[in-house]
């Protein structure tokens, strides 16, 4: 299908496209260059194939090519426009972040698995209150994994710790904002985190 929803906040622009084509409809609909085809035919799963040819899907919709694309030896994707790109996917959702600034996006599937394993992320006594509703603890941390790995996205650098490093602020699920600190090589650096939550998943995006 076409672009979900862009997001446009004047700084950023956030391009969300929903997977319901098949692996073959994307296949036939892109031309990847070298390397994303050798990426591609190393992916063992199916929703992993269909979440990367959708983010080349997008980039047709903004008038970009695989060929565009490029990343740094540390992972980080870069466009040969000199743009500022950050990407993710999961399931049924591809999304690509152009920004005037380094940038992370991260989408995540809402699963109550994340119950569990909050509490090895997130060392925030208000994420891992024993009262609070499993509802909102799942979307909360949800929202938490994605606020951590947009900042790691972000930062790039190997060696920092989602609970030891990165620290989110209390906050509410209706905050426009939501401070995060990065806490890492002697420095302390201070961030904003935007949410939306799409269809049962959550959406994160941060600028420096």
């Amino acid at each position: 299908m076409p672009l979900l929803k862009t997001i446009d906040d004047s700084v950023n622009l956030i391009y969300i496209w929903k997977i319901e084509e098949t692996l073959e409809e994307l296949l036939a609909d892109i031309r990847l260059n070298e390397k994303s085809q050798e990426r591609l035919n190393g992916m063992k799963s199916i929703s992993h194939q269909r979440g990367f040819l959708a983010v080349r899907k997008i980039l047709q919709e903004i008038q970009l090519t695989d060929d565009h694309l490029f990343y740094d030896k540390n992972g980080k994707p870069h466009l040969t426009t000199g743009q500022n790109i950050s990407i993710s996917h999961a399931f049924d959702f591809s999304v690509i972040m152009l920004s005037k600034n380094n940038c992370g996006v991260d989408i995540e599937k809402q699963k109550e698995k994340i119950l569990k394993i909050g509490p090895r992320f997130c060392y925030e006594p208000h994420l891992n209150n024993t009262k609070t509703d499993n509802y909102i603890k799942l979307r909360k941390y949800t929202i938490a994994w994605g606020i951590k790995e947009s900042i790691f996205k972000i930062k790039n650098k190997p060696g920092i710790s989602f609970p030891e490093h990165i620290t989110v602020n209390p906050f509410n699920l209706d905050d426009d904002v939501i401070k995060v600190s990065l806490f890492f090589e002697d420095k302390i650096e201070d961030f904003e985190a935007k949410y939306e939550e799409i269809e049962g998943y959550t959406l994160v995006w941060i600028n420096d």
